[in-house]
């Protein structure tokens, strides 16, 4: 059933059953023209619990031009996957991302992949093919480049989550300071690294293996478009009290060679370029970017190739740090 408001204009819902069942649609299809845009609200139940929620809207020129004055910079690609429990209530709004397309009850349509507020709070897993663009792009800068930044990679509500998570180990005590070095030579020295982590575990809790199972799609791209032979992901919680930083270094042990790929995901609501603790990284000729670390932000680069630091910030700094790794070398074990 859905619901148009403020428009009186026929709308039909069909179901669309693709092999692949992570991309079976409900699909809400616009039966006329509309004369500007509108907000949707639909009541639906899912024929399984994997659903694609697609909204089309059908704006004019006016509608076109109110899109690019509200034009939203949060990606959808995320959005698109998920499990929902049967009968939720969704609030829909239209997208920056637009497929063109014609038929003959619309000359020239925008259909919008919504916006569905609140959405997490029914999810219970996120998985998104191998072969989505936004994981595509990921593979083609880290070819290109070496390293990849999305600045809008997760949905804020799993972000937001994810960082209650974090706080909540910390307030629970079961984050611990890190160490630096490997096997017997670890040692915690507060003045390079002064942050606190705890590693993942499958099964602790819904948002994270939400988190994992989305970086395993990450893996698998990875592996498809680079060859690099990525057998798991391995990551922690990582708390920076304020003042604490990690000195400049590489990712990649110099007797280890498994890990491959590192991945940083920024936990931190409202942050602001005052608040400092960017990541620095050291590309080409030495040359230095700062990534601040806001909320959703994901950034993945090449653990061995480039040098990086962690700057103070004056307020908690959480991110999920992670490696993807191979088998590693005969010569190392």
């Amino acid at each position: 059933m859905v619901h148009c408001l403020r428009c009186e204009t026929l709308i039909a819902v069909g179901h669309q059953s693709l092999k692949n069942r992570w991309r079976q649609v409900v699909a809400v299809t616009l039966l006329c023209r509309f004369e500007s845009i509108v907000e949707m609200r639909a009541l639906f139940r899912p024929a399984c619990s994997f659903v694609q929620l697609i909204v089309g809207v059908c704006p004019d020129r006016r509608g076109a031009e109110h899109q690019q004055q509200n034009k939203q910079t949060t990606h959808w690609g995320l959005l698109s996957a998920g499990r929902y429990s049967p009968g939720v209530s969704v609030d829909l709004s239209s997208y920056e991302c637009r497929w063109r397309m014609k038929s003959h009850a619309i000359d020239t349509a925008c259909i919008h992949l919504c916006r569905i507020s609140g959405l997490m709070d029914t999810m219970h897993a996120m998985r998104i093919p191998s072969d989505h663009p936004l994981l595509l792009r990921i593979v083609d800068d880290l070819a290109a480049n070496g390293w990849s930044q999305q600045n809008i990679f997760l949905p804020e509500a799993l972000t937001l989550e994810l960082a209650q998570e974090c706080r909540k180990r910390a307030a629970e005590g079961e984050l611990e300071p890190a160490a630096v070095g490997k096997g017997p030579a670890q040692e915690i020295r507060e003045g390079i690294r002064g942050d606190r982590i705890q590693w993942l575990e499958p099964g602790q809790v819904e948002c994270c293996d939400s988190y994992l199972e989305l970086m395993d799609s990450l893996r698998q791209a990875l592996n498809r478009g680079l060859f690099l032979g990525l057998e798991d992901y391995e990551s922690h919680f990582a708390l920076y009290p304020p003042g604490a930083r990690y000195l400049r270094h590489v990712d990649r042990f110099r007797d280890d060679d498994k890990r491959m790929v590192s991945a940083v995901l920024y936990l931190n609501n409202a942050w602001l370029p005052e608040h400092g603790g960017q990541l620095r990284m050291y590309l080409k000729d030495d040359l230095a970017y700062d990534v601040q670390p806001t909320g959703g932000c994901l950034v993945v680069f090449l653990s061995g190739d480039i040098p990086h630091e962690v700057m103070p910030a004056t307020r908690d700094r959480l991110s999920l740090t992670g490696w993807f790794r191979r088998r590693g070398n005969e010569l190392f074990q």
